[in-house]
């Protein structure tokens, strides 16, 4: 669906004042933009399935799960045992058994059984849903999980949470724990305007920014170098950090203070897998 991403920014900030669940009722019957697409395996997918299999983790954490899960729906497959969490519940039934059909028609040899509950999941899929949860301080014992995997998450968090969840993940993953992380840095409002590129929203100052930046289609603006030292100063050794999808056209006027200069600020992907000291 094409939108103005002007259009779509005074959208948000409306809904931003109507009920919880608004928006997901807008995205679910309006623009479909609640819907499960999977006509292939998503190279996100396999990226965190080569993690987990490299690192033999058997007992994963992901927060920033979503509504159909697929992901996790796929990497049953590995019989890991997944806990999923979100700040708030947004997990939709109906959704996961869409998910369920799609990958079934990819031929993913997993369990197939659709879901009428969390217990389903639960048993069918090894996936224990909760929410909500906080990241920042989870209540899970130390040393509980092998890896953490996040997709297309970080970008929707201030850098001082980032910071927190950081701290929180490094207490709750095992000595020599993972995380594999693939992060969106590209203008969100680019996936439904394509008039603007995925460094639009780099020309702006913290001010004019702040016009389009709700609470519920939040950006941080981070960019890939940004990201490398955040893990960093937290304490995580990389294994791999891997800036992807450069932007071919690029704005002529950047707002140069939240740059990185390093020749990674055009990527529109980033790819970690991230280690806790052993």
């Amino acid at each position: 669906m094409q939108i103005d991403w002007k259009l779509k920014s005074f959208l948000y900030s409306v809904l931003g004042h109507l009920p919880s669940g608004t928006l997901y009722a807008v995205q679910r019957y309006v623009t479909g933009r609640s819907k499960v697409r999977a006509t292939a395996i998503s190279p996100n997918w396999l990226f965190h399935e080569e993690n987990l299999i490299n690192s033999g983790s058997k007992r994963l954490i992901e927060f920033g799960a979503g509504k159909s899960l697929i992901q996790n729906i796929y990497l049953s497959k590995l019989s890991i045992e997944q806990t999923l969490v979100d700040l708030f519940r947004m997990v939709d039934i109906d959704q996961v058994n869409d998910a369920i059909a799609a990958l079934i028609a990819l031929d993913v040899d997993i369990d197939g059984r659709p879901v009428n509950s969390l217990e389903d999941l639960k048993n069918f899929y090894g996936i224990d849903y909760r929410a909500p949860v906080d990241m920042r301080n989870t209540k899970f014992e130390s040393d509980r999980f092998d890896i953490c995997i996040s997709t297309n998450t970080l970008e929707h968090i201030s850098e001082p949470d980032i910071r927190a969840i950081l701290a929180e993940l490094f207490r709750i993953l095992k000595p020599g724990g993972r995380i594999s992380a693939k992060i969106d840095y590209s203008d969100h409002y680019a996936h439904t305007d394509k008039k603007i590129g995925g460094m639009n929203f780099l020309q702006y100052s913290a001010e004019q920014w702040q016009r389009h930046n709700h609470d519920n289609h939040y950006q941080n603006r981070l960019r890939h170098g940004h990201f490398k030292k955040l893990f960093d100063e937290s304490g995580y050794l990389p294994n791999k950090a891997k800036a992807a999808d450069y932007e071919e056209n690029i704005p002529a006027h950047l707002n140069e203070n939240i740059l990185c200069h390093d020749g990674d600020d055009a990527a529109l992907s980033g790819y970690f897998d991230l280690q806790v000291p052993n």
